[in-house]
């Protein structure tokens, strides 16, 4: 199965930018960026290094203590416990699920109507893929609650985009 996986290139104007580093700048003065994976493997989020015999219990002490999950959705067996932990765990109020805009190959699509077609087996609603991209509120039901354009995010300035991220949370 295919999935949907960092870096996705975010193109900005001037400067295409990975997705990390995108939330890195947006967010940087209200909170760190954190993810579990091997240091080194993209710019932007600080990286906890795990085995694979502990990610799992190092990834709930983060979602339990995060105030913002931010997940790309993927098929893959690692991706789909988290997102069923998460479910269980009552923490998708926390969550923004990004569908990534779509890149030069157009590949996107199918990967993303994969990833939610197997996200229903899990009763989680996601939207069609949006070529632009979208940020995704849902709440504990797994159910959309709000969106916003990543359109909006990448032409704005990175206070403004910490806003319109705000607004989406409080909803």
């Amino acid at each position: 199965m295919h999935d949907l996986q960092c870096p996705i290139s975010f193109s900005n104007i001037d400067n295409p930018i990975d997705f990390e580093t995108f939330l890195a700048r947006i967010l940087s003065e209200k909170a760190p960026i954190i993810a579990l994976g091997s240091p080194g493997e993209i710019v932007g989020a600080g990286r906890i290094h795990v085995e694979e015999t502990e990610w799992r219990e190092k990834f709930a002490w983060l979602a339990e203590n995060a105030e913002l999950i931010f997940i790309i959705p993927g098929a893959r067996e690692g991706i789909l416990w988290e997102i069923e932990w998460i479910k269980l765990n009552r923490l998708l109020d926390k969550c923004i699920f990004v569908c990534p805009p779509e890149t030069k190959n157009k590949t996107l699509a199918s990967l993303w109507s994969e990833s939610a077609n197997k996200l229903r087996e899990y009763g989680i609603s996601l939207p069609a893929h949006n070529e632009k991209g979208k940020f995704i509120k849902l709440n504990n039901d797994g159910m959309i609650e709000s969106t916003v354009s990543l359109e909006k995010l990448l032409s704005g300035r990175p206070k403004n985009n910490r806003e319109i991220i705000e607004s989406l949370v409080k909803q």
